[in-house]
């Protein structure tokens, strides 16, 4: 006999950020925010630096690149 199980709901975030998945964890102080949260960003030497707001830790750097190029399909 096979046993399958229904899929189990999704439970709501705390924070009410209904389904939203793009979250990001300091690792220095635990705090989360969406990727459009509260987060201190800046742009420095080409780079895209992400901060905490609470502890100021850098949450993630990302070489920014040039314009792309638009194709049409």
């Amino acid at each position: 006999m096979e046993h399958t199980s229904a899929p189990t709901p999704s439970r709501p975030s705390p924070d009410g950020d209904n389904g939203r998945k793009a979250t990001l964890f300091c690792p220095d102080c635990g705090h989360t925010n969406p990727l459009d949260g509260d987060w201190v960003v800046r742009t420095v030497a080409g780079h895209r630096r992400v901060r905490c707001p609470d502890c100021r830790s850098l949450v993630d750097e990302r070489r920014v690149t040039g314009c792309q190029p638009i194709h049409a399909d």
